[in-house]
């Protein structure tokens, strides 16, 4: 079992609508990665955080839980580490069911931090295009649909 095979766990997820599941599958491909491309790093939110700030030329913040966090902290701190340790993901999140990238912070009074479905292709495009990966992920190309960072939408 590999990074391949989370990323296909990842895809049947998808289709079956398994969402929480699916994205699981693809933050371990993610942190799986970011271990194999960085290993001089210490520390897995190290590594993951800097997995993901560099496929952004930007790296934007968005105000969760009264703070101002980027987008690999987010993703690393309440999407990863809540799935992996509680099994769930916090409340105050939700999936928009959008093929768009976006993120959005709720403001009051519900604070709910929004993130829309494109995520998940994206995510899925960063850990098969990883060039510590060219050996071992393939065949998604067509799946993945050309998503850049022009197609975030905060």
């Amino acid at each position: 079992m590999g990074i391949q095979e989370r990323v296909e766990d990842a895809r049947c997820l998808l289709q079956m609508k398994r969402y929480d599941g699916a994205l699981l599958m693809l933050l371990v491909a993610v942190d799986a990665t970011a271990r194999k491309e960085n290993k001089e790093i210490g520390g897995n939110r190290k590594r993951f955080e800097k997995f993901i700030e560099e496929r952004f030329s930007t790296v934007g913040q968005v105000e969760y839980r009264g703070k101002l966090c980027t987008i690999p902290h987010v993703f690393y701190e309440w999407l990863r580490c809540n799935l992996v340790h509680e099994a769930d993901l916090p409340d105050d999140i939700e999936f928009m069911e959008t093929d768009q990238i976006s993120i959005q912070a709720g403001g009051h009074p519900s604070k709910t931090l929004r993130l829309s479905h494109g995520w998940y292709k994206l995510l899925m495009k960063w850990v098969e295009t990883a060039p510590c990966n060219a050996r071992s992920v393939s065949g998604y190309s067509a799946w993945i649909p050309n998503i850049s960072e022009r197609d975030l939408r905060y």
